[in-house]
């Protein structure tokens, strides 16, 4: 992976994956809570500071406050109970 390639050199590579953030770009029409473009913002300079060295190749999902089982297709849900 790139994190790897580069950690040598001092360079850490993350990922953040937000789900919904509260920004023009996401409409309004769609039935779901938006997190603060800020709550992405900290976590972009939290693992940009010297506290989050040790931390690379990682890809963070971050999705405040939001029930991100419902961005799901249900019957995948369904499949995955009924193989457990």
């Amino acid at each position: 992976s790139l994190s790897n390639e580069v950690k040598t050199n001092g360079i850490r590579v993350n990922a953040i994956c937000p789900a919904f953030v509260d920004t023009p770009m996401v409409p309004k029409a769609l039935p779901y809570e938006r997190m603060p473009a800020q709550d992405v913002a900290d976590l972009a300079l939290y693992l940009a500071s010297d506290e989050a060295k040790s931390i690379h190749g990682e890809a963070i999902d971050i999705y405040g406050t939001q029930q991100i089982y419902a961005l799901e297709d249900p019957r995948a849900r369904q499949a995955g109970k009924a193989r457990s």
